[in-house]
This record gives structure tokens, C-alpha cells and sequence, in this order.
């Protein structure tokens, strides 16, 4: 149960990692040396960060997380399925506000994540939160 538990600490901070590396695979492929090719992105998103988030569940229910740890990674899986739907190929205005919903999601993605890992961080140290017992 402890390994577990720690390593939803570690796929917790590896995901964080991955968002950085998101942003600038994107970066790169909209301003860069990859002449707008935006396929590395999408290559590393539709791979990891989906692979990542259901390691993150799996670890939450093999370390017999509190509720809490689990419903909230499995929002995180939840935000990045459905983050790809925001991208809309029409060139219109409504498409570019819809469009827009696509990085936002990364941030909240992000906030989540650190959210998660600094707690679950605690409840490895030992410091009970979210009232689970820490496991020694």
C-alpha cells in the first residue's frame, strides 16, 4: 500500500513534467523548428498524458486512498479525455473561442495535479490530509 502511495507521488509530479513538456511541444510547433507541425504535441498527448492520468487511478485504489485522492484523479483523466475535443479544424470566431478552452484546460490540468501531488506528498511524509491515515 505504501509503494503505491508513492508512486502516485512520483506519476503525480511526472505528469506535471509532461504538461511543461506539452507547452512547449507546442510552442515549438507553432513557433518553431518543426516548420508548424504541431505532430510531437499531439504524438506525446494522445500517448502519456492520457497513459499517466490512468496510472494515477490505478495507484490511488492499490494504495486505498481516501475518496478524495481517487474522485479528483479521476477528474484529472476526465479533463484530459476531453481536452482534445476543444479544438475545432473551422476557421470561424466561435471556433477560436472554442479553441481557446483547449490550453485553459492544460492549466487546470496543472493546478489539479500539483494540487494532488502536494497532498499526497503529506500523506507519504506521514502527515495525515483529506483525514487518510498515513500507512508507516
Amino acid at each position: 500500500m505504501k509503494a503505491a502511495r508513492q508512486a502516485y507521488v512520483g506519476l503525480t509530479y511526472i505528469f506535471l513534467l509532461g504538461v511543461v513538456l506539452q507547452v512547449f511541444l507546442a510552442g515549438v510547433g507553432i513557433f518553431g523548428n518543426f516548420g508548424d507541425d504541431l505532430d510531437p504535441h499531439r504524438d506525446f498527448g494522445f500517448f502519456a498524458m492520457h497513459l499517466i492520468p490512468l496510472l494515477i487511478i490505478v495507484a490511488s485504489i492499490v494504495g486505498k486512498m481516501r475518496w478524495t485522492f481517487i474522485g479528483l484523479s479521476v477528474l484529472l483523466f476526465a479533463i484530459i479525455v476531453v481536452q482534445p475535443i476543444f479544438l475545432d479544424p473551422e476557421d470561424d470566431d466561435l471556433s477560436k473561442w472554442i479553441n481557446a478552452v483547449h490550453p485553459t484546460l492544460a492549466i487546470v490540468a496543472f493546478a489539479l495535479a500539483h494540487h494532488l501531488a502536494q497532498r499526497s506528498l503529506r500523506l507519504v511524509r506521514g502527515e495525515a490530509t483529506w483525514g487518510a491515515e498515513p500507512v508507516a
